[in-house]
């Protein structure tokens, strides 16, 4: 018998392979670089160390920047704010600086706030 569960795609919404920046307000505040978005959530590593403050279940408060081109406005720069539940974290081997470190999934509670557009 064959475990199906692993061979069916069970994600809502296409995830997108994008490196943002994104502030996390735990304590200490921490930046890290995201993995990938979607619409529902974020992904993203941060050093072992810090696995204590992403623990299953929590509510995490975090910023990104993202920089847009558009036809009519070439170089703009969004910066979204939201909070989330912790719905993954798993320590990894692949970190930066071949370090451990822990991975970690986002599940957004509510919808992005929008906190600035510069151009």
């Amino acid at each position: 018998m064959t475990n199906l569960s692993k061979e069916i795609e069970r994600r809502i919404d296409t995830r997108l392979d994008l490196s943002l920046p994104i502030t996390l307000f735990v304590e200490p505040r921490i930046e890290s670089i995201s993995r990938d978005v979607c619409a529902n959530g974020i992904s993203f590593e941060v050093d072992e160390g810090a696995i204590e403050s992403f623990s299953l279940g929590r509510t995490i408060s975090f910023e990104i920047v993202a920089n847009i081109s558009t036809y009519r406005l070439p170089n703009k720069t969004v910066t979204l704010s939201g909070t989330g539940v912790i719905v993954r974290n798993a320590v990894v081997d692949n970190h930066k600086d071949n370090k451990k470190g822990c991975f970690v999934a986002v599940k957004f509670t509510k919808s992005l706030n929008v906190m600035s557009v510069s151009l």
